[in-house]
């Protein structure tokens, strides 16, 4: 990715939850205007739009807005869906999600579609609310501590960003992504130890990240490292070497 991070996450919901895992390249665009959110998630909330769908059990506007998502961030956004098409797909899983009402046992994952969407479109303020209600339920709390990463580093917390993705790796601590971004938001930081050692891990788990981790902006300041260029040497198989003095 152009500006730093790795997704590789069901767009919305983790296995168990709802549906397939999705691989979508997760670059965000900003809109043209705030978008206010209202939020339909309360005591009367069972009265409205419980019809459920499919084998997963959430609500049809949530399952619609899950496939909205997956319009602007899938295959069909990765080769081409034209930007502002884009925005208004994004606008729409947005809408459907914020406005619809549903159990206590679906607002999680409301959420979660609702700050997915705002994270897309560039809101990353609003986006953070979503996204810490989401980070509450322990099956969405990977991706959507992931997704608050993501914003916090947008807007300049990158100490946040790194307590998040730290956070994330207490849940998931085998999880590839977690640790490269976790290296990314390292580097920011001007901790170069750490996020060669995070990065060591990240490829360790996933090898083909290696290419990607050769041409990232966020890791400019560690090429100066051995180590680093061990890591990262596409045409060798080696192994990370420290300098002494690192």
């Amino acid at each position: 990715m152009s500006d730093g991070e790795h997704f590789s996450f069901p767009l919305v919901f983790g296995p168990g939850i709802v549906g397939k895992k999705q691989h979508p390249n997760m670059l965000g665009q900003s809109g043209q205007s705030d978008i206010s959110v209202t939020d339909h998630s309360g005591p009367d909330a069972a009265d409205s739009d419980t019809t459920e769908c499919g084998n997963f059990g959430l609500p049809r506007q949530l399952l619609a807005a899950q496939g909205y998502l997956e319009l602007a961030t899938g295959p069909a956004g990765r080769l081409g869906l034209a930007p502002a098409l884009r925005r208004r797909t994004l606008r729409q899983a947005l809408h459907l999600a914020a406005r619809c009402r549903v159990e206590k046992r679906h607002q999680p994952a409301r959420h979660l579609l609702i700050g997915q969407s705002l994270r897309l479109l560039g809101k990353h303020r609003s986006a953070i609310a979503s996204l810490r209600k989401a980070s509450l339920d322990r099956w969405l709390r990977r991706d959507a501590l992931l997704g608050l990463a993501w914003c916090q580093k947008r807007l300049g917390l990158i100490d946040e960003a790194i307590t998040t993705i730290t956070r994330a790796l207490a849940v998931k601590p085998d999880d590839a992504d977690l640790h490269y971004n976790l290296a990314c938001y390292l580097a920011l930081a001007m901790q170069p130890r750490a996020a060669i050692y995070e990065l060591a891990w990240a490829l360790e788990l996933k090898p083909r990240l290696k290419r990607r981790a050769s041409a990232e902006a966020d890791f400019d300041s560690l090429r100066c490292f051995e180590a680093f260029a061990a890591l990262t040497d596409t045409t060798h198989c080696k192994g990370p070497t420290w300098p002494a003095s690192f």
